[in-house]
């Protein structure tokens, strides 16, 4: 009997431990969402002061996706969108069109995010190294 005790009380310290780690609480690793364009994506994102993120599609546009995953908007242009874009001090989306075209679009965020590395290359200087100042 003293066995079977023993035994049962392992397996409850194994289920313990496992559904501990195994947990919604534990948000590392997980999926929060994704966004569907209708065109492959080429390049990194760039994430602006407000949060918002903007990523080129080969579909011709041009997205601003909410923090949540949900579009705030979309600019058309007449080709595929392979670069990433960058973000002027102003709030001023620049991105290069395979159409020929670089874009000036204007949006809410007044520049990139307050993060260590909010798109491409690091920051607006390309420095590309976390260290970097």
């Amino acid at each position: 009997m003293h066995k079977i005790k023993k035994i049962f009380l392992i397996i409850f310290i194994f289920v313990l431990v496992f559904s501990f780690f195994s947990s919604s609480n534990n948000s590392y690793g997980t999926l929060k969402w994704s966004f569907k364009t209708n065109g492959e994506i080429f390049s990194s994102p760039a994430i602006g002061s407000d949060e918002t993120i903007y990523v080129g599609s080969d579909d011709e546009n041009l997205y601003a996706i909410n923090s949540d995953g949900t579009l705030k908007w979309m600019f058309k242009t007449d080709g595929s969108i392979t670069s990433s874009p960058a973000i002027g001090n102003d709030g001023t989306i620049y991105v290069g069109s395979l159409d020929g075209h670089i874009y000036a679009i204007g949006s809410s965020s007044k520049g990139l995010v307050n993060s260590p590395w909010p798109k491409f290359h690091k920051d607006n200087k390309n420095t590309g190294n976390f260290n970097a100042k």
